[in-house]
C-alpha cells in the first residue's frame, strides 16, 4: 500500500505552505499538490477554505512548478502529482502544462472535473512525456465506463470511495466501498487509489486490500489550525499503519 496525502499549494500561504509540504513528504509516498481554484466542485468545506487561502496568498499553476522542482531535488525518490481543475489547464495551454510539470519533475496529475471522453488528447500527450494521467473511477461506474477510464489514465486509477464531495468523514461503507474497488481493479488491471473521507488510522486498517490511499481534508484541517506538531503526529500514526500492512502482505 502506498500512502497519498494531498495539500493545497500556498496555503495558508506560500512561504509557511513549504514547511508543510516537505513533512508531508517525510511520510508520503506520494504527495498531491491542489492547486488554488476559484470554483472546486468535487471539494467539501475544509478543501474549498484552502483554495480561498491560497488565492489570495498568490497560488497558482505556473507557482505550482516552481514548488514541485524544489520539493524534488530534496525528495528525489517521492512521487509529486499535481491535482488542477481544467479551467487553469485550458488557461495555461495543455501542451504548456504538460511541457512545465515534466521540466519540474512532476509524476503526472489528477483533473477531477476532466471526463474520459474529453481526456483522450492530454491523456495520449502525457503518455508521451512519460507522465501519468490519473483519472477517477465512481461507485456508479460501469464496466464500459471504466474500460474507458483504464483507457486514458496512465499507471493509476483514482476510485473515489463515496458520492459527494470530498471530506474527512467518522464511518465509511466499508464492504461496498471493497467491492467497487475490485470490481474498477478486476477490469482495469491498473493501481487503483481509493480516495475521499479517510481520516484516521481505523480507515487505513479496513482499506488494506488498497494499492494506495489517499487523505486530504484531514490534513488540510491541520494546516488550517497552523498545527505543523498535529500534522507530524498524525502522519507518523497514518505511516506506522501503512508500514504494518506492507509487513503482512509481503
Amino acid at each position: 500500500m502506498k500512502l497519498v496525502i494531498y495539500a493545497t499549494l500556498c496555503d495558508p500561504n506560500c512561504e509557511e505552505n513549504l514547511k508543510y509540504l516537505k513533512t508531508i513528504l517525510k511520510y508520503a509516498d506520494i504527495l498531491e499538490l491542489g492547486i488554488p481554484f476559484s470554483d472546486p466542485l468535487a471539494d467539501g468545506p475544509t478543501i474549498q477554505k484552502a483554495h480561498v487561502r491560497a488565492l489570495k496568498a498568490g497560488g497558482s499553476l505556473k507557482k505550482s512548478f516552481k514548488v514541485v522542482k524544489i520539493l524534488k531535488e530534496e525528495f528525489k525518490n517521492k512521487d509529486i502529482y499535481v491535482m488542477t481543475y481544467y479551467n487553469p489547464v485550458f488557461k495555461y495551454g495543455e501542451e504548456n502544462f504538460l511541457k512545465d510539470l515534466k521540466e519540474a519533475n512532476g509524476k503526472g496529475f489528477i483533473i477531477p472535473d476532466l471526463p474520459a471522453e474529453e481526456g483522450e488528447n492530454i491523456s495520449k500527450n502525457a503518455k508521451a512525456l512519460n507522465l501519468d494521467p490519473v483519472f477517477l473511477a465512481a461507485p456508479t461506474s460501469d464496466e464500459k465506463r471504466i474500460k474507458l477510464i483504464s483507457k486514458v489514465s496512465g499507471d493509476n486509477i483514482y476510485y473515489v470511495s463515496l458520492t459527494g464531495i470530498t471530506g474527512a468523514r467518522d464511518k465509511l461503507d466499508f464492504e461496498n466501498i471493497k467491492k467497487h474497488y475490485l470490481k474498477v481493479k478486476e477490469i482495469s488491471k491498473k493501481h487503483v487509489w481509493i480516495g475521499f473521507g479517510i481520516s484516521k488510522k481505523e480507515h487505513v486498517q479496513a482499506l488494506s486490500f488498497a494499492d494506495a490511499i489517499v487523505i486530504g481534508s484531514k490534513v488540510v484541517s491541520f494546516i488550517e489550525k497552523n498545527d505543523l506538531k498535529g500534522l507530524e503526529k498524525f502522519l507518523k500514526e497514518i505511516r506506522s499503519e501503512v508500514e504494518k500492512i506492507n509487513a503482512t502482505s509481503c
